[in-house]
């Protein structure tokens, strides 16, 4: 328009750009007459013009007017076909061009005033209405990319008026909520916020868009499935130069799992805080109690007793827990006994239960008892373990088991008068003293048991001291009941023998009262338990809070314990030694072990004697061989000695034949002679059987003499006569099968020989003097002392007016026992013949004796 209103030959914008010396022609239109400009020039080709142009508005009239440039620069000028320009600059900043519009003419023309106004006035319209349209561009394409990236970004964002009303809102609010745009638009938006949430996060948007002020908010934003997920809303308004709100700007940026992972967190935070706190004041809780007990372990570094430690634990205990009591209990029996309290129960009816000893199957202390973990019971019920009445005012118990060696021992157990929670504070001051109390308890039991064996070595050794000294059985259970008393402090000792139906007191010690003193000399039935029952297990046995009426000794009340020792001795009636406390219903472990020391002392003292008197015995019999072997040789001697000097002179060589040699041998008939020769003869047989016997090993069996006996009922045989055998049941002894065979069939045909004349035999057995012996009896002829007394000797002596025995050479059953450890004799009768071999005694044969032992005689 302005190149046909000026019959302009060009018309050309130029954009500016020093720093690169470039001029840029973005928009140019004319006619050949001056051809188009290239896209750019350089400004150092043209300093003039730029240096005129930068100041005012830049007129060229003619080509022979070109004031203030340079010949070059009018002939780049006319090169371009340029012969008049007038040139409107734009200026951005003073001395800065941006722009410029120019007219250029082929034709040299002076440029009228209007000309150059008109020209100023279409740069400056064009210049804004460039800038304007430039400016929508760039709005456009900024919204645009504005749009492309709000719809990339996973917030959901909006736009609305300073009113509040929203006029756009990207594709991600869309998807997310599931809203139409029309929908969303204005305040359709609330729609899609929580019933809870929409009113007050309304209000709160609608203020902050009024006022102008950002605005950060959280609430939950249904998404198009119908969850409601939560959103931090961020809003911020944008300003005009004025300060005036143009717009406000909102996005919502979804926290829902962050939110969760937060209230986890805080979950956690709060619960770990908690833990931390409980952690810490059950720290304190154990650091109170350790120090507490680190000066209860050291006052009672030297203390073994078991209550004092216990009641030191209650005292610390009481003495960091609100008012109530402690109290410590044992199982005994079918009670829970109290040994220890602290504190007062408030009820003397409770009280005198707990005294008396509580049921042992109650809950609140059967369970952790035997569970082995304490039981706490915040919200104690009354009647769980008592009358309802009576435990009315607990409220809240703890129990804990107290063990001794890893094993349950008793109950520590606590009573509130109070609701209490019990917090892992609390319960960690209790187990820790607890757990310090088992510790205490191990190493006093510990010192305990160390000093009671130290006394007990004491005990037996003095005891054993004094028992070596006799074999008395009667004088060492005086010793023994005296050393009780002394020792270990019994209030009485009675060493009792059973006597028929009853026990009867033989020795005894101590300071017993008129009642007792009667009741040992008239004796204690035989089946009182306390007697009964440790006679039966042959082991000693402690009876606490010994009851008399219970043992039918109701005239006995004042003993209160009782310790029982049973013993059997040898060839005497079993006894019982006992110990009574008048004082204590309790035998500690001090005392225990002391009893059974010197229970076990005079048990061992009773054997050593049995067996000196076995010794004792043996020796007698050895004694016994060694005189016969003396008498045989004596006697032989004597009888050979006269015929053999006789018989000397005789042979002597030289001597003359005197008819009248002999005359002074007249005793030595040939009768007398012939006799002696005889038992010369069974002397000379016994003593090949007895070399035969010396030098047989010798086994050590466990032998049935039952079956060893009728083997040899079958092989025996008697003709003409029918022998009637009784045997009882018989033991079970140690030997030599084959020997001691050979040792009955010897002697069963003595006992069936023909001189005898015997029918009925009978094989029994009995216990005596530490032995084995079998007795066994016929009813042949029978033995006169003389007969008896020699039967087993070597050979019948010949000064003796005694014949010779058909059946002789028992000499060798003898010696069978003897090296058995046992002996032979016989027995002297009017009638009938009774012959006993004896064999020791032994623990296992008597053991398995009495598993096999069959009951009554077998024909």
């Amino acid at each position: 328009m302005l190149s046909e209103e000026l019959k302009l030959d060009r018309c050309y914008i130029t954009y500016y750009r020093p720093d690169d010396d470039l001029a840029e022609f973005p928009y140019q239109v004319g006619n050949d007459r001056v051809p188009p400009l290239p896209a750019t020039v350089r400004l150092s080709d043209f300093p003039d013009a730029y240096e005129r142009v930068r100041h005012a508005t830049f007129v060229l009239n003619d080509d022979l007017e070109r004031q203030g440039l340079s010949e070059s620069e009018a002939e780049n000028s006319r090169a371009l076909g340029m012969r008049a320009m007038l040139a409107s600059t734009a200026r951005q900043g003073a001395g800065h061009p941006l722009s410029s519009l120019v007219a250029v003419s082929a034709r040299p023309r002076r440029w009228t005033p209007g000309e150059v106004e008109l020209v100023e006035n279409v740069a400056e319209r064009t210049w804004a209405a460039i800038e304007r349209a430039k400016a929508q561009a760039d709005l456009r394409a900024s919204d645009a990319r504005f749009r492309a990236v709000a719809n990339l970004v996973p917030d959901l964002l909006w736009e609305s008026r300073p009113d509040g009303f929203t006029t756009w809102l990207n594709q991600r609010w869309l998807d997310y909520t599931g809203q139409t745009f029309e929908q969303a638009t204005g305040w359709g938006w609330t729609d899609a916020i929580h019933e809870a949430d929409r009113d007050g996060s309304a209000r709160r948007y609608r203020k902050a868009v009024e006022s102008g002020r950002p605005l950060r908010q959280e609430h939950r934003i249904r998404r198009h499935d119908g969850e409601y997920r939560w959103f931090v809303i961020h809003t911020v308004p944008v300003r005009g130069e004025a300060g005036e709100v143009l717009r406000v700007y909102g996005a919502a940026t979804d926290i829902h799992d962050l939110r969760e992972q937060a209230a986890m967190l805080e979950t956690r935070v709060t619960e770990r805080t908690r833990r931390l706190t409980e952690l810490n004041a059950e720290l304190m809780a154990r650091t109170r109690a350790l120090e507490g007990f680190s000066h209860l372990t050291r006052d009672l570094g030297l203390d073994t007793d078991r209550v004092t430690l216990i009641r030191r634990a209650q005292e610390l205990v009481m003495g960091l827990l609100p008012e109530g009591f402690a109290a410590y209990y044992e199982p005994d029996g079918d009670v829970w006994r109290l040994h220890s309290q602290v504190g007062d129960t408030r009820h003397p009816a409770l009280q005198t239960l707990m005294d008396a000893g509580l049921p042992l199957n109650s809950p609140s202390f059967i369970h952790p008892f035997r569970s082995g973990r304490a039981e706490y019971q915040a919200a104690y019920v009354p009647g769980t373990d008592t009358d309802a009445d009576l435990a009315e005012h607990v409220h809240s118990t703890a129990a804990l088991p107290v063990r001794l060696g890893g094993a349950p021992l008793g109950l520590f157990a606590v009573v509130q008068f109070e609701d209490r929670l019990w917090s892992p504070a609390d319960r960690a001051l209790l187990e820790t003293v607890v757990q310090h109390l088992n510790l205490a308890l191990d190493r006093a039991e510990a010192v305990r048991r160390l000093g009671e064996e130290r006394e007990a070595l004491r005990a037996f050794a003095g005891f054993t001291e004094l028992a070596a000294r006799t074999s008395d059985v009667q004088l060492l259970a005086q010793q023994a009941t005296d050393v009780l008393t002394q020792v270990l402090g019994a209030d009485v000792a009675v060493y009792f023998e059973r006597e028929g139906e009853v026990w009867k007191g033989r020795a005894s010690a101590g300071a017993a009262t008129p009642a007792m003193e009667q009741r040992i000399r008239e004796g204690v039935p035989a089946g009182a338990t306390s007697f009964m029952m440790p006679a039966a297990r042959r082991e000693p046995m402690f009876f606490n809070h010994w009851q008399a009426g219970q043992n039918g000794l109701s005239d006995l009340d004042a003993v209160q314990a009782l310790a029982a020792f049973p013993l059997f001795p040898q060839d005497h009636p079993v006894g019982v030694l006992t110990a009574v406390k008048l004082r204590s219903p309790i035998w500690r472990e001090r005392e225990r072990a002391i009893f059974q020391a010197v229970g076990e002392a005079l048990r061992l003292t009773l054997e050593r004697t049995a067996q000196v008197q076995q010794i004792d015995r043996q020796r007698g019999r050895l004694a016994d061989l060694n005189a016969e072997l003396g008498t045989l040789i004596t006697r032989t001697a004597h009888q050979l000695d006269a015929p053999a000097r006789q018989l000397e002179d005789l042979l002597s060589p030289g001597r003359i034949d005197d008819p009248g040699a002999l005359d002074g041998l007249s005793s030595l008939d040939p009768l007398a002679l012939q006799d002696e020769v005889k038992r010369l003869r069974a002397v000379a047989q016994d003593l090949r059987e007895l070399s035969v016997l010396e030098v047989q090993p010798l086994a050590s069996d466990l032998l049935a003499l039952g079956e060893l006996v009728s083997e040899v009922r079958e092989q025996v045989r008697v003709p003409g006569r029918e022998v009637t055998w009784f045997i009882e049941p018989l033991p079970i002894v140690r030997g030599d099968r084959a020997l001691l065979k050979q040792a009955l069939d010897v002697l069963m045909s003595f006992t069936l020989s023909a001189t005898r004349g015997a029918r009925f035999v009978t094989v029994s057995s009995r216990e005596a003097e530490g032995e084995v012996r079998l007795v066994i009896e016929d009813d042949g002829v029978g033995l006169s002392g003389e007969e008896a007394a020699t039967l087993f000797d070597l050979a019948v002596r010949t000064d003796q007016e005694v014949p010779l025995i058909e059946g002789g050479g028992l000499i060798q059953v003898r010696r069978i026992l003897a090296r058995h450890g046992g002996w032979a004799w016989a027995e002297a009768q009017r009638t009938g013949g009774r012959v006993v071999l004896a064999f020791p005694q032994e623990a296992a044969a008597g053991e398995l004796d009495a598993l096999l032992l069959g009951d009554g005689p077998r024909p």
